[in-house]
């Protein structure tokens, strides 16, 4: 049940990303302000994305294989790209889930259903997916490298 709640929110960290798309430019304020204020909030929240992941990777990895952690773990980046579609595109919520379960799992139906009359969906999921994907992955390569360092110094 824990891991539904985490799963069900844990595209809001990410998300911020996707308010590029709103930049535009104003008369008043500059719009590398308003960039140099979404990227930054981005970046924060990429960072505290990808840090819940490995959190949640370590907890599995007490419980099964490294394989099945893994597994997971890039099922979990994929739904992530998916959160991400279901809120910027057809602007569902979080909160949606216990709110609106029913409509929402229409609509989630309706795509896997029918993947060819829905090209954006699989496109913003397999798109943000992989990004997802590459950023843990270098994540771990530093974590890795960082680790290594730590036992040679010892």
């Amino acid at each position: 049940m824990v891991f539904v709640v985490w799963l069900s929110f844990l595209p809001n960290a990410s998300y911020i990303i996707t308010d590029i798309f709103h930049l535009k430019q104003q008369k008043v304020i500059p719009l590398w302000f308003d960039l140099l204020l979404v990227i930054s909030f981005a970046v924060n929240g990429m960072l505290l994305f990808f840090l819940s992941i490995n959190d949640m990777h370590r907890l599995l990895l007490i419980r099964v294989s490294r394989r099945v952690t893994w597994l997971v773990t890039i099922l979990v980046l994929f739904l992530s790209g998916f959160g991400i579609y279901l809120g910027r595109f057809l602007r569902w919520n979080s909160w949606d889930v216990i709110s609106n379960p029913q409509l929402l799992l229409v609509d989630i139906i309706e795509r896997i259903k029918d993947p060819l009359s829905h090209p954006r969906t699989w496109g913003v999921t397999i798109g943000f997916g992989i990004l997802f994907l590459l950023g843990y992955l270098l994540l771990n390569v530093i974590q890795s490298n960082y680790q290594e360092k730590s036992v040679i110094k010892r």
